[in-house]
């Protein structure tokens, strides 16, 4: 009887958490486009700068072309740009040149491991797209303003 209860347990919550830590959002930390959860192979972090929010940074090339943009990173610096609008991000600076106007940023770029990590809210709404902030920023969401459905 004890073994049927063990193996119910091992079913029933540690089998389900580890697919859940798989998945790369241990920390609860998620990034969703268009509805759909987004996850990369250098992952998705958090920066937290003196002010004390969350700020989802993400790999510059997985974002860019999540969104549908063309990527180029050059030493310390990205340029993604899609139809018109161009955004160009530079490593260790929180100031982001978004179609030629200075935008200060609330957190840096950052490289982590030799990929160059850009804000995700930034990103986003440089590029049109409605940005929400959820569970005190560790889960955020981009939407195509074109989408009919809001999250």
């Amino acid at each position: 009887m004890k073994q049927k209860i063990a193996l119910l347990f091992l079913l029933l919550f540690v089998i389900p958490m580890t697919g859940y830590a798989a998945d790369g959002d241990a920390d609860g930390i998620e990034l969703i486009i268009n509805g759909k959860r987004q996850v990369y192979e250098q992952g998705i972090t958090v920066s937290t700068p003196a002010a004390g929010k969350n700020y989802i940074i993400v790999p510059a090339d997985g974002i860019a072309a999540a969104l549908g943009a063309l990527c180029s990173v050059e030493q310390n610096k990205a340029t993604l740009t899609k139809g018109s609008d161009c955004v160009v991000l530079s490593a260790d600076s929180k100031t982001a040149l978004i179609n030629g106007k200075k935008r200060e940023m609330p957190v840096p770029a950052q490289i982590t491991d030799g990929t160059l990590f850009v804000p995700a809210e930034t990103v986003g709404a440089a590029f049109g797209y409605r940005v929400f902030r959820e569970r005190a920023g560790k889960r955020v969401r981009i939407v195509s303003r074109t989408e009919l459905t809001a999250p």
